[in-house]
């Protein structure tokens, strides 16, 4: 009964700890000349950072890990942009959301260690004067890689979002206010833009199921014990 309670109390204190966990968060903002680029066709919009070179954005501040990562130049290039249609838009009050698709490369560094990882947009946000992309903070960074190890910031975002996914989200404001509709309107805007890059975490419900099955396993291990 012992190696019971013992092997319960691990796996409680293992799901616990991972519950605990908070990932590290890494806040930036667009260089000066970088912005926010919405290039409408008049049926949908493209959707990217400018210029299309590095660096575009600096890491501003640096939440549940080590202080190295301020600092950190980024950029996120794709040739192509994000794009919506207007066909796409779902309207909700003052509200306007529509996927965005595409896909670019994010890129972190301090100049000797780099971070490179495949992002997708996932979908794009208006409401009133602000926006968002991917405003769900859904999992859209793939293939991490992590080149050096010099800055302990990168390390601890490459591990944790290795193991979980990472989430990259953008937001924005125009003044005054517009919307998806009115930027996929024929002609170029630009706006500044900030961000945050995060790991996921596991979800609650997966912790929840966790536990949920330890009373389970208590009960087999218990009917073995009656057994022998």
């Amino acid at each position: 009964m012992r190696k019971l309670a013992f092997g319960l109390a691990a796996a409680v204190a293992l799901f616990a700890s991972t519950d605990a966990r908070a990932s590290i968060v890494l806040s930036f903002s667009g260089n000066s000349g970088s912005k926010l680029q919405f290039a409408g066709n008049g049926s949908g919009a493209t959707v990217k950072l400018t210029p299309n070179s590095t660096p575009q954005f600096t890491v501003t501040g640096v939440d549940n890990g080590p202080a190295d990562g301020t600092n950190l130049s980024g950029s996120i290039l794709s040739a192509a942009g994000f794009s919506y249609t207007t066909a796409g838009i779902t309207t909700n009050g003052n509200t306007q959301t529509a996927a965005l698709s595409g896909t670019g490369t994010l890129t972190l560094t301090d100049g000797t260690s780099t971070l490179t990882a495949t992002i997708a947009g996932v979908d794009i946000q208006t409401q009133g004067t602000g926006g968002a992309i991917n405003s769900l903070g859904t999992v859209n960074l793939s293939n991490l890689l992590l080149v050096g190890n010099t800055n302990s910031a990168l390390n601890t975002f490459y591990t944790q979002a290795s193991a979980h996914g990472g989430i990259t989200s953008l937001s924005f404001t125009f003044t005054p206010a517009k919307t998806l509709t009115q930027l996929a309107a024929a002609g170029t805007r630009t706006t500044s833009y900030s961000g945050q890059i995060t790991a996921a975490v596991p979800e609650p419900a997966t912790i929840a199921l966790a536990f949920s099955a330890l009373p389970a396993l208590g009960l087999l291990a218990l009917r073995r014990r009656k057994a022998d």
